[in-house]
């Protein structure tokens, strides 16, 4: 088509604008680095290193200066070689812009050189660059050295060009204590003693970015296997856990195979490492060759782990395995296509669990853990384009968010479900061979889809990728048809926009008879009216909401209550009946009463779906006097579903009732159901007093339970059980059930514990998060996170899990603490948060305005219950 041919030819010519801009901003205009020759000797009781580096490099232009990335590195001495001289560097730092520039007496000629650094930096205690983490073995308190570079924390290593675009081949040496062990992208080719020390040099790895490289030295202990591919596999963890990485350990060695298979391109390392660190900012880091991950990412128990974090850690090693092929073999050319890591990464997971779980009805939960996230982050105003241009590098870590990973996910699930599964798969393997060790954007994968597919891949994906936000389809009965209207949703009324969006939708629509498919290419669109029930987005396939006729509602009940929809289908409508109440296009009390048609619900997917929007319900009415009666509402609702799970496992439940047990133990103790509250304490005191181990699957639900509704000698209980346990899959239960007490005094005791020696700095941000959602210590947690602040922010700064902080303020309800809140930050703001703190006062705005529009009907509805 021209016009779409005329679109392509403009952006291409936009995106290389843009590319030229960026690569002067990023040193490219004038070194392109080849290879890095690192030696760096750590010492871990002063934490600091010394580092000799040979950087070959080619010089694009003639210049005395050359400048490099760099920060808390002192240099001590810079020579630059070529053919003809020898030269000495002046050095100057710029902390600011975070660079090393490196001065000459005479111009350098253009073309291949060679430039030899002598420096010395630090292992920080940030948790990003090369820093330090903590363990105990038999008592006593030992360090090790991991590093995460990802995005720009090579930097804090040696000088770099520390850009994704800018790719080489690293050879590291590593001079350590002996006793310690060393793990890098690649395998040791040779290990000597020099010294006192142990020398061990790495083979040179892959043509590859800085971000995914790794140096850890430290006391592991190893788990292997060679996988059917021949690829050594090993998890590695600190002394004493090795028993806990079984199941990471035969997971991975199937899941380089699976993908080695799906993608069509061997593997082109010899091994690949899963390491636990005790210290981790975010879940886990796709280093080329060698993950690292939390402890509780990687370690499973085989007693004290419930199946959820089984589920996780077989997820978390999904996900990093395929940023081997997507994010390390083809990465992105700069941060604005992060998406093309994390959103593919994110749908590729579940490819592969749906392949070696399929009990799990993993794509059952694709659409609550995934799409459903998306939808709630990209129903704000002060939401972003999966495809956002990046010029401000300390803002990017904002950009690690639901929108990157669940909706690029989202809209990538779509566009598969629209191609075939065949011709997707034909189209991403064209896109990974073509841009091997090399870098790509997302035109480029649009290309390779197009050519594989013949369908209009980029007309459909502008829309989703480019631009912020996601559609509502509208329906209504005109002239026996009906008709189909699209606008962009707002989870606040009040945001919106005037403007026409228009995306090209593909989706399905099924009725009791058949299933038809549709591409909504225009604001609307008329179907035949049905003769039965219809359901707009069968499978959640497409990344939109829809909103029904009131009557079109009434036919959905009676396929909802005999369960003629599949659990994704039943889901589906009553998230967006629930949504739809928010944004103002229906009432609250026509969700809740639809809510009633799910009370023999037993799918685990649906009573998340379910359960989530009735806590935004729940939020609203929590300062209310409503807020009994919504009780009461919620343990009616919830009746059926408790009595048939109950508190024991049962040989017939599948995966997903086992994951929906502790789920519904837990919300009902929250809605004040008596006998689940007695029988949940009941359990925990035969644990006290005998040792009775509770069942891992619902542990959790029965120490929230029994924190919410315990006192001093229960919060002093798991305070101990918090500090002793080994285990952080189990520190994480205990410390969710420290803050929820109902006790303000208590929360706070809590929160003060969460600074204490006792609690890891990753996991103060899971305190705050989980004080907030506690009624009674909502408030309580904001005072702390006031005045604590500059601490908690010191602690924080730069890194992923920063917006934990403050995220849980989004349940406010209170125009007082949405002023207070909002003042705050206008005193305090803070440039790594700048999109979090407005996303947070736009919830809370709409919490406010969903409540003043629907309390009086609220009102009514629970005096007919």
């Amino acid at each position: 088509m021209p016009f779409d041919l005329a679109y392509y030819i403009l952006s291409s010519v936009f995106v290389s604008i843009c590319t030229f801009m960026d690569k002067k901003q990023r040193l490219l205009d004038t070194i392109s680095p080849k290879n890095y020759l690192i030696s760096l000797t750590p010492n871990l009781e002063k934490f600091t290193f010394l580092g000799e580096e040979e950087l070959e490099f080619e010089l694009l232009k003639a210049t005395n200066v050359i400048k490099l990335h760099g920060v808390d590195l002192k240099v001590e001495k810079a020579v630059l070689f070529d053919s003809k001289n020898k030269l000495d560097g002046k050095v100057e730092y710029n902390k600011k812009e975070k660079t090393i520039t490196f001065k000459f007496a005479k111009e350098i000629s253009s073309g291949e050189k060679k430039l030899q650094i002598t420096y010395s930096g630090i292992i920080n205690d940030e948790l990003k660059g090369w820093y330090k983490s903590v363990y105990e073995v038999n008592g006593k308190k030992k360090y090790l050295a991991s590093s995460h570079f990802e995005e720009i924390g090579a930097r804090q290593v040696f000088p770099c060009i520390d850009d994704p675009a800018a790719k080489a081949v690293f050879k590291f040496t590593l001079r350590i204590e002996k006793g310690l062990t060393a793990i890098s992208n690649t395998l040791p080719i040779s290990e000597k003693e020099d010294k006192g020390l142990k020398i061990i040099e790495f083979a040179p790895t892959p043509k590859m970015s800085t971000y995914p490289l790794v140096l850890i030295v430290g006391e592991f202990e190893a788990n292997e296997k060679k996988a059917e591919n021949g690829v050594l596999v090993r998890v590695l963890a600190t002394p004493g856990k090795k028993h806990l990485t079984d199941f990471a350990l035969s997971t991975a060695s199937k899941m380089i195979v699976f993908y080695e298979k799906y993608f069509d391109i061997k593997y082109p390392l010899p091994k690949l490492d899963f390491i636990a660190i005790p210290d981790f900012d975010a879940g886990a880091m796709e280093n080329w060759g060698a993950v690292t991950a939390r402890e509780v990412a990687i370690l499973v128990d085989n007693k004290k782990s419930a199946a959820v974090n089984k589920q996780w850690v077989a997820t978390v090693i999904a996900h990093e395995i395929s940023h081997m092929w997507f994010g390390d073999l083809v990465t992105l050319e700069w941060w604005t296509y992060l998406w093309l890591n994390e959103g593919f990464a994110s749908y590729m997971e579940y490819i592969a669990l749906n392949e070696f779980f399929p009990d799990w009805k993993i794509w059952e939960q694709f659409a609550v853990l995934t799409h459903n996230r998306a939808l709630g982050m990209d129903s704000l105003e002060n939401t972003h384009a999966i495809e956002t241009e990046v010029t401000d590098l300390d803002k990017l870590p904002e950009n690690f968010d639901e929108i990157s990973y669940s909706k690029g996910a989202s809209v990538i699930y779509m566009l598969a479900s629209f191609l075939g599964e065949d011709k997707f798969k034909k189209g991403v393997r064209e896109y990974l061979k073509k841009y091997s060790y090399s870098n790509a954007t997302s035109e480029d994968l649009w290309t390779s889809l197009e050519k594989a597919s013949q369908k209009p891949v980029r007309k459909i994906m502008h829309g989703f990728i480019s631009s912020p936000g996601h559609p509502v389809i509208l329906l209504e009965k005109k002239n026996n048809k009906l008709n189909l209207s699209q606008e962009k949703f707002f989870a606040n009324p009040n945001m919106k926009s005037t403007k026409n969006s228009v995306w090209e939708i593909p989706f399905s629509a099924k009725d009791d008879s058949k299933t038809e498919k549709y591409l909504m290419d225009k604001k609307e669109l008329a179907i035949s009216y049905p003769n039965s029930w219809i359901k707009l987005n069968s499978e959640e396939s497409s990344f939109v909401r829809v909103v029904y006729t009131k009557e079109l509602y009434q036919l959905l009940k009676k396929p909802i209550e005999d369960k003629a929809l599949s659990a994704i289908d039943r889901m589906g409508i009553i998230r967006d009946a629930f949504d739809g109440a928010e944004a103002g296009y229906l009432s609250s009390n026509f969700a809740l009463d639809l809510a009633n048609s799910y009370k023999n619900e037993d799918s685990y997917i649906v009573w998340v779906g379910l359960l989530g929007r009735l806590g935004k319900i729940e939020t609203i009415l929590q300062s209310t006097d409503l807020y009994p009666k919504f009780k009461e509402y919620g343990r009616e609702i919830l009746s059926g579903i408790g009595a048939k799970l109950g508190f024991e496992k049962l040989s017939s439940d599948t995966h997903g009732d086992i994951l929906l047990r502790g789920m519904i133990l837990s919300v009902l103790g929250r809605y004040e159901e008596k006998n689940v509250i007695s029988k949940a304490q009941e359990i925990f005191e035969e644990f006290v007093k005998n040792k009775k181990i509770i069942d891992s699957d619902i542990r959790g639900a029965i120490y929230r339970i029994v924190a919410q509704n315990g006192k001093e000698r229960e919060f002093e209980i798991f305070r101990e059980m918090y500090i002793k346990e080994e285990l952080h899959e189990e520190k994480n239960r205990i410390g969710a059930a420290l803050v929820m007490f109902g006790d303000k005094n208590l929360v706070r005791k809590a929160l003060e514990f969460s600074l204490s020696k006792d609690v890891r700095i990753q996991d103060i941000g899971r305190f705050i998060m989980i004080g907030f959602d506690n009624e009674v210590g909502a408030e309580v947690t904001w005072n702390f996170v006031k005045e604590n602040w500059e601490y908690l922010i010191k602690k924080h700064e730069g890194q992923i899990g920063i917006s934990w902080l403050i995220e849980g303020a989004a349940n406010f309800t209170s125009k007082n603490l949405r002023d207070d809140f909002d003042n705050f930050f206008k005193k305090n703001p803070n440039v790594f948060l700048s999109r979090t703190i407005k996303q947070v006062l736009e919830k809370i705005d709409s919490n406010i305005a969903w409540a003043t529009r629907d309390l009086d009907r609220l009102r009514e509805f629970f005096k007919r219950v």
